[in-house]
């Protein structure tokens, strides 16, 4: 088994593929099992001495891989979080890409917390919003310990800090530790007047009876949402939906046995799949044009200006507007044109609308700053040792593809790889210095450290753990009575029953009969 085979067993563990799937598809992909160095004993024996390299020096190793893309790159940010006994208890990144994104789509933030996702059981904390493709976005990730409100104060903390700009909505679930945290980044939002003077007219009302509180208290879920109409991007995103399937995209990466190293690898397996789909998304936007179902020169200009996604939402609204809607009027007040119409379906029902005239941001500006900075991110993931091998690979594949059909250039360029090969020196000092060890680390990306300064999670118990106790089947139930003692009775001092059911005490108690009988 050569480097290559060991650098694919490690690539194809960050997509959550065991070592012997990874043993079957290089033996398809090389022509076979024959064809195939190694066997899958070795495959797992390569799986097992990874995880026995980085063992107890696991959260020293990610924060060293952490540091060196900080060295690296200045605009990527971590924190780290530990106890008295220097364990580690919280985790907190987030790279150049992410703060991009955050600063175009970071109106609305939604978090949440999902679980088994490595085998310390820390909980994986996702910030996600929503893009201009109306897809989900993931700003940044942290990892903590314990789930409690003062774990995320300090989440929310680092988050600040390495973001500056507080969101102007947030979305959670009914989790009770966050309740007590939300408030905690300040949202201008919260200070609306008109949101205050409702709010307080149902909480400072003494002349509110208890029947009239409850009517007002229990129509909080319709018009809060009014309040947040005006934010941008509030309506894609009004509850934590999103992130459930967020979560389950995650999943197909992650493994609750997995040690940090590889699920920190396995995260950026699963950003760079999620980065690169929004990629395309940018392609098919900016250099195709979707059909048009209306003469409308408004939907068209909108075409140039929107993403598919989103045109297709207008492209649906100027439809409806074309055959269901009558204009009855037009006013204009304080520089805004107010529209009043007239939906046929809804019998004469009258809807106002008010329009504002303001700038557009450019999407062609957005989508080259997301692509700058996604470059770095996939420069940070790669060493150069292994860029090197991907690049030699990628340019081996487009020479096969070129004369695919062609048996005599084939054979030709087989001719001359042999030639190649063999007028390449066969480097002794590589050779003595390759050894399983110095894979490891090339793979991993750091140097496996000889001072721990951070050490592994203790063995935390969140609600997302499972239990320890399983279920035990009749079989071993069985087996667990047979070898617990037999009763012994205190009477004849035999086995399988006690001194109540035992046959001297029913003899006792006929004799004691017939004596007080005679």
């Amino acid at each position: 088994m050569d480097f290559l085979d060991e650098c694919f067993i490690h690539k194809v563990g960050t997509c959550n593929i065991g070592a012997s799937k990874a043993y079957n598809l290089v033996s398809s992909m090389k022509g076979g099992f024959d064809y195939r160095g190694g066997t899958v004993v070795d495959f797992k024996n390569f799986h097992r001495d990874l995880n026995c390299k980085i063992g107890v020096k696991d959260s020293q190793m990610v924060v060293d891989i952490l540091t060196n893309r900080k060295l690296c790159f200045s605009n990527f940010s971590f924190e780290v979080q530990k106890d008295v006994d220097d364990h580690l208890t919280g985790l907190f990144w987030a790279d150049d890409t992410s703060k991009t994104n955050y600063k175009e789509f970071g109106d609305v933030l939604s978090f949440d917390a999902t679980y088994q996702t490595n085998k310390y059981s820390m909980v994986f904390v996702l910030f996600t919003g929503v893009d201009y493709h109306k897809h989900c976005v993931t700003f940044t990730a942290g990892l903590l310990a314990r789930e409690i409100a003062d774990a995320y104060v300090w989440l929310l903390e680092v988050f600040r800090k390495a973001f500056v700009k507080p969101p102007m909505m947030i979305v959670i679930d009914q989790d009770s530790s966050m309740k007590k945290v939300v408030n905690f980044i300040p949202i201008d939002v919260y200070n609306h007047s008109d949101f205050q003077k409702t709010f307080f007219d149902i909480i400072w009302n003494l002349q509110c009876s208890p029947q009239d509180f409850d009517s007002s208290w229990s129509t909080m879920d319709v018009w809060i949402p009014a309040f947040m109409r005006d934010l941008e991007l509030s309506g894609l995103m009004r509850t934590t939906s999103r992130l459930e399937s967020l979560n389950n995209a995650f999943s197909h990466f992650l493994h609750h046995k997995s040690n940090l190293v590889k699920f920190m690898m396995s995260f950026d397996s699963a950003m760079e799949k999620q980065r690169h789909h929004q990629s395309l998304l940018d392609y098919q936007s900016t250099t195709t044009t979707p059909k048009l179902r209306t003469p409308l020169v408004i939907e068209k200009h909108a075409s140039e200006i929107y993403t598919h996604n989103i045109f297709l939402d207008i492209q649906k609204e100027l439809y409806k507007y074309m055959f269901y809607c009558v204009q009855e009027s037009v006013v204009i007040e304080d520089e805004s044109e107010v529209y009043s119409l007239r939906d046929k379906k809804k019998k004469s029902r009258l809807i106002k609308m008010l329009y504002l005239v303001e700038g557009v941001i450019a999407f062609e500006s957005v989508v080259a700053a997301c692509f700058l900075s996604r470059i770095d991110f996939y420069v940070v993931i790669c060493s150069k040792n292994e860029c090197l091998i991907q690049y030699a690979y990628a340019i081996l594949r487009l020479s096969i593809n070129k004369i695919a059909n062609n048996e005599d250039e084939l054979a030709k360029y087989i001719k001359q790889l042999q030639e190649v090969d063999s007028g390449i020196p066969l480097c002794t000092s590589s050779r003595a210095s390759s050894s399983r060890s110095v894979h490891i680390e090339k793979l991993i990306g750091a140097a496996v450290p000889d001072v721990i300064n951070i050490h592994n999670p203790e063995r935390i118990r969140n609600k997302g753990c499972a239990s320890d106790k399983r279920i035990k089947s009749t079989r071993e139930k069985v087996i667990e009575k047979s070898k617990k003692g037999t009763r012994l009775s205190s009477l004849c001092h035999k086995q399988n029953h006690n001194a109540r059911r035992c046959i001297l005490r029913f003899k006792k108690s006929d004799l004691e009969s017939e004596v007080t009988e005679g």
